[in-house]
């Protein structure tokens, strides 16, 4: 009588921003692969803001809310939306919910020396 309990999943459209850097993409997937949710299609790209990319994945999972939540805490990720709870967010300009604060970054001036 050793049952295993399955929990029903179901593929889940999610559209991520996160910063366009090195190490980014990796750190954002390798959280899908240590939760175990299948990614059954990833697109990434640069958005029109500079130093941002927009990744559009699906993924199966239980739950959506478990792993936006679990992609917002990444440092890298600036948003995250789920396509499938709101038809119209692949619609809307994405805007980062957070960004650095003028005067964090290196200025210019700093890259030119």
């Amino acid at each position: 009588m050793n049952q295993e309990i399955q929990t029903e999943t179901q593929t889940h459209t999610l559209l991520v921003l996160l910063q366009d850097k090195p190490g980014a993409l990796h750190r954002t997937v390798t959280l899908f692969r240590r939760r175990g949710y299948n990614i059954a299609s990833l697109h990434v790209e640069r958005s029109e803001v500079a130093g941002i990319s927009r990744m559009t994945v699906a993924t199966e999972a239980p739950s959506s809310e478990q792993v936006v939540r679990e992609l917002e805490r990444l440092v890298d990720v600036l948003s995250v939306r789920d396509v499938d709870r709101n038809p119209h967010a692949a619609t809307i300009p994405v805007v980062p919910t957070h960004t650095q604060a003028d005067g964090d970054g290196p200025s210019d001036e700093d890259e030119a020396a």
